[in-house]
């Protein structure tokens, strides 16, 4: 996945292992019990969302589109 491209743990979100209940669960129970941790995580969140934007997404895009054709 490419989740962790764009998240990192502890600022934008809480990564955990694929498949591991245990971790997704303290990882869970430590956002619904520290406040602070769930506010910076959310205005992380707001920050990289922010990000995506459609002319961003055309921008990039076009530069895979004209660094195929370049090499033509």
């Amino acid at each position: 996945g490419g989740i962790p491209e764009f998240i990192t743990s502890g600022e934008h979100g809480l990564l955990v292992p694929r498949g591991d209940r245990d971790a997704l669960a303290r990882a869970a129970a430590e956002i619904y019990q520290e406040p602070e941790l769930r506010e910076r995580l959310v205005a992380g969140g707001r920050e990289v969302a922010a990000q995506f934007t459609v002319e961003r997404m055309v921008e990039g895009v076009e530069r895979v589109y004209s660094a195929v054709l370049r090499r033509e």
